[in-house]
């Protein structure tokens, strides 16, 4: 990985700062330094969201306009093939930085956010997207994320 894609380094052994809040940093630079993340965080004014109650439980419903092009994106094989992968160090846009975790993983800001603070966490090597042999890491992060943000799985061919 560049150094110059990179915003910090995350490390587990030295106290402060957390990984948390080495996200929250990242994330206020980010908004400063790069126009679309900045777009992204505005749009999420205007996102409309509604609430359905069932015995036990709620749905909530998000309605965000910028997120239909991530969304609604084409998953069948062929047009995954077809396109660069938006994770990859030399298709990340010129001002996106992240977070050095672990050696293998950068902590990117989403531009298409779905919440006040969105991450997406991406390997350093181009890799499939597969849960199989990730759950080790997948637990690391909740706990090193913890008590400020949850960790979730986003499926290959979820849009």
């Amino acid at each position: 990985m560049q150094s110059s894609r990179i915003f910090a380094y995350y490390d587990p052994s030295r106290n402060p700062p957390s990984l948390s809040q080495l996200a929250l940093d990242l994330l206020e630079q980010q908004k400063a330094a790069w126009p679309q993340l900045a777009e992204g965080y505005r749009a999420l004014e205007s996102v409309r969201v509604r609430e359905l109650h069932a015995e036990g439980f709620v749905v909530r419903l998000q309605f965000n306009p910028l997120r239909a092009i991530s969304s609604g994106a084409r998953v069948d094989a062929q047009s995954i093939q077809a396109r660069p992968c938006f994770l990859c160090e030399k298709n990340l846009p010129g001002q996106q930085k992240g977070v050095g975790y672990r050696d293998d993983y950068l902590v990117l800001c989403n531009p298409a956010p779905i919440f006040a603070q969105h991450y997406t966490i991406a390997h350093v090597q181009h890799r499939p997207q597969a849960i199989d042999g990730s759950i080790e890491i997948l637990l690391k992060l909740a706990r090193e994320f913890s008590p400020q943000f949850s960790v979730f799985y986003n499926g290959p061919r979820c849009g």
